[in-house]
């Protein structure tokens, strides 16, 4: 037997960067995908979670994903699709479309509530190639967990009894021939983040052992780090594809891709698709931030490629180093790149130790761009409260940020 299938994840849809819509950097992705999975004879697509940016995500995000499964099976009708949802997706509104899942034939599970015979998240899948399973696991909370277990063990432990009730199912249902490949959304211990990606629980306490996959597995396509990678440590091979677009400025240093995965006689060979950057990211002046007057003359006689359609203009961050406030920089800059073709994004302030200022006994260095707003609250809550914010309070917070983000898109 021999099978092969795409791995991609965290795609993110109705991203912004900075206030800048990312739409036609999905677009060009997706299209991308299809190109791929058409011209590789692929078996199977993978979509390992993080479907979109938020719990409620704007109508163009969703067509536009609705659009890419009509496609998918206009053009590659054979192709089984396989879709889990993240810890940005809200479950119920991800699978509240199964009626159309079904006709099209795509396996989408949405939340992975304890059953002893797995449910939803054991599929078999047939193809001309060969067959295999899917242990489907979307990104898990509480409410999915045994209430004992979680209670006596802690969520880890009742996180991996999860997992185990999908082994114990595929180890009773399937032939010898058949192997099994995880679908999961999760931080697994021993992955690298990188700035972009929500922790699940803050400090990554969540943060989970490779075994939890156990012993007969033929790969395991995870999503959640942005970053794509291995993690060592499992009897199988555990990857993580990362996000096809770099999600913020930090993820501009490394190439973003899709894996493409041969089951051969149940041993997996990963290639590396790397995805075409569709829209550059330009960190102007980072290496070495100079002072206001310096950048913006740099910055003037700065050319950029005008044959570009303006959803092609690069981003731009500019940095820069400063000696003293500077209450009009964002205008100047903003003066100077009013008639190139780039799309800005934010200063990046270097700042001399003589203008940071400390309040109580925290130093800040930051933009208020930087900051995130869930992190902003716990370190609020942590300074009048001297705890951490509940579980139940950080939701809340996320839908009222998804509904106000939803709002502005």
């Amino acid at each position: 037997m021999s099978v092969r299938f795409l791995h991609t994840s965290d795609w993110h849809l109705g991203h912004q960067l900075h206030g800048h819509d990312r739409a036609a950097e999905h677009r060009a992705f997706l299209n991308w995908l299809l190109d791929r999975a058409e011209a590789d004879a692929v078996d199977a697509l993978l979509v390992a979670g993080d479907i979109y940016q938020t719990s409620n995500p704007p109508a163009a995000a969703e067509q536009l994903f609705y659009d890419f499964l009509a496609e998918a099976r206009s053009r590659l009708p054979d192709m089984a699709i396989a879709i889990i949802a993240g810890n940005h997706d809200s479950a119920p509104r991800l699978i509240a479309a199964r009626a159309m899942y079904k006709h099209l034939g795509v396996h989408v599970v949405g939340a992975a509530p304890f059953t002893r015979d797995a449910g939803d998240a054991l599929q078999r899948v047939q193809t001309a190639s060969g067959d295999f399973w899917i242990g489907a696991v979307p990104f898990i909370r509480p409410s999915d967990l045994r209430p004992s277990v979680l209670r006596e063990h802690g969520p880890a432990a009742a996180t991996a009894e999860r997992y185990a009730s999908v082994y114990e199912a595929y180890a009773a249902r399937a032939k010898a021939d058949e192997p099994l490949v995880w679908m999961g959304h999760a931080h697994i211990r021993g992955g690298r983040p990188t700035d972009s990606e929500r922790d699940l629980v803050r400090g990554a306490e969540e943060a989970l052992p490779p075994s939890i996959f156990g012993d007969g597995f033929a790969y395991a396509a995870l999503g959640h780090l942005h970053l794509a990678q291995e993690v060592e440590g499992a009897a199988g091979p555990i990857r993580y594809a990362g996000s096809p677009i770099p999600l913020s400025l930090a993820e501009t240093t490394y190439p973003h891709q899709v894996l493409r995965v041969d089951l051969e006689d149940g041993r997996a060979r990963v290639a590396s698709l790397l995805v075409p950057r569709h829209v550059d990211l330009i960190r102007f002046g980072q290496d070495d931030p100079k002072g206001p007057d310096e950048t913006l003359a740099a910055l003037q006689a700065e050319a950029f490629d005008g044959s570009l359609p303006r959803e092609r203009w690069p981003f731009i961050e500019v940095s820069v180093f400063l000696e003293e406030p500077a209450v009009d920089l964002a205008e100047r800059i903003l003066g100077v790149l009013a008639n190139k073709p780039v799309r800005f994004l934010r200063i990046d302030s270097r700042r001399a130790a003589s203008m940071r200022t400390r309040l109580g006994d925290r130093v800040f260095d930051r933009d208020l761009s930087d900051l995130d707003p869930e992190e902003v609250l716990t370190e609020f809550h942590r300074a009048e409260r001297g705890a951490e914010p509940s579980e139940a309070l950080l939701q809340a917070f996320r839908e009222l940020q998804a509904g106000v983000l939803a709002c502005e898109s």
